[in-house]
């Protein structure tokens, strides 16, 4: 059964029928439980909620029910969600004591991040940086690469890759695209400069003069151009293209130093299960 689910979001495992706790192809089930004991999934790839259309939903909640449940699995003496964090603040708000549910057993960590994230993709609920950090992620969890991950998600190898440069920007520019001052078509042409100093340069640029994407394309050469009229205080980067093979692979920030006859490749992680990820990788 979870072969067949997985990359399909909730719409593949819902019932129809009654309400009345049912089994699932043997491995999840339909039942109602009280919202205080479910806790929040602290990996959803979805961190910021629009309050207008929250509330938009509570409304219909508390006007209609849920039409969807959400999916949560058993953790210690409660539920833990894993899709569905939106109907479940919202059934909350709408004063809602239970919720309907679907029931998993037996998913893995990484089974877990792909129904979660393939859910958000499908209502095109996420902001690019959280799906480039929900994909990272599902990458790590999974030890998957790119063309695995698109395919799972049923996306383009492409689009895959310019979301995940998308974590190599300066925090300050993702910021801005988690937020929505930048575009994704934006962001895609910032990430492609290989120079930090030049993508904030010109991302001020953007956000000041509020420029469409054919205006910053427009734009992209003369500062090419002038920075590289700048004077430089160190040669061109030998390992620029061997970083970026390695930043595809890893998916994170790859950065080597050429020291002597010898050198350091530094790879970084911003928590344990990456670790483990990369890790995973290197055996």
């Amino acid at each position: 059964m979870r072969k067949n689910v997985l990359g399909r979001g909730l719409s593949a495992l819902i019932p129809e029928g009654p309400s009345e706790p049912i089994s699932v192809g043997g491995t999840y089930k339909l039942i109602d439980i009280p919202i205080d004991r479910i806790s929040p999934n602290p990996n959803q790839p979805r961190k910021d909620f629009d309050i207008d259309e929250l509330n938009e939903l509570t409304a219909s909640i508390r006007a209609s029910g849920l039409i969807q449940p959400v999916m949560v699995r058993r953790k210690d003496d409660g539920y833990e969600l894993i899709a569905g964090e939106r109907r479940f603040i919202a059934a909350g708000m709408a004063g809602k004591t239970t919720i309907k549910a679907i029931l998993s057993e037996n998913l893995t960590p990484s089974q877990r991040i792909e129904i979660a994230l393939t859910e958000n993709l499908q209502r095109s609920d996420l902001n690019p940086i959280e799906a480039a950090t929900g994909i990272h992620e599902l990458m790590i969890n999974g030890n998957l690469t790119q063309e695995e991950v698109a395919e799972r998600l049923g996306k383009e190898r492409s689009t895959i890759a310019n979301l995940l440069r998308l974590l190599t920007l300066p925090s300050e520019i993702q910021e801005d695209i988690r937020h929505g001052i930048v575009s994704f078509g934006h962001a895609k042409i910032l990430a492609g400069l290989d120079q930090p100093n030049l993508q904030k340069e010109i991302w001020r640029r953007t956000v000041e003069g509020n420029w469409s994407v054919r205006d910053l394309e427009r734009h992209i050469p003369q500062y090419i151009e002038k920075s590289k009229k700048k004077p430089k205080s160190q040669a061109p980067n030998p390992y620029a293209e061997i970083e970026n093979q390695l930043r595809d692979y890893f998916g994170t920030k790859v950065k080597i130093t050429g020291i002597n006859d010898g050198g350091k490749i530094e790879i970084e992680f911003y928590n344990d299960e990456q670790l483990s990820g990369i890790l995973e990788k290197l055996q």
